[in-house]
């Protein structure tokens, strides 16, 4: 049985609280996270400012906020590429990553990619 297509598509407003969710996901077993926010009270605000800087994000046209969809649900995001564990080794962070590169070939732009220890 293969894997559903994975479809590269803009953000919508209703992507922003799973692009908070996974850009925590991505953080939240690393110590210096745990430091920062080790209340459940201030993860809850984190989750709420990421939510509102995605929203926020999705409506600038400066911005590219972009998300790899497999029919099923979300996969990852560009603003902060972070695979949603349910997802990982799929190909989707390439997807993107591939994404950012081409367009900053094609627009003259300077391309960088910050990536967290496991990835």
């Amino acid at each position: 049985m293969s894997s559903p297509q994975l479809t590269l598509i803009e953000a919508s407003e209703d992507d922003a609280a799973r692009i908070a969710d996974i850009h925590i996901a991505a953080f939240e077993t690393k110590l210096i996270f745990l430091a920062q926010f080790s209340m459940p009270a201030i993860r809850d605000e984190l989750r709420v400012t990421l939510r509102e800087k995605a929203i926020d994000e999705i409506r600038d046209l400066q911005w590219a906020v972009l998300v790899v969809h497999d029919g099923a649900g979300m996969i990852i995001t560009l603003s902060h590429i972070g695979t949603d564990p349910n997802y990982e080794r799929r190909g989707a962070a390439s997807i993107l990553v591939n994404w950012g590169l081409e367009h900053g070939k094609h627009e003259n732009l300077p391309v960088a990619l910050e990536s967290t220890k496991n990835a």
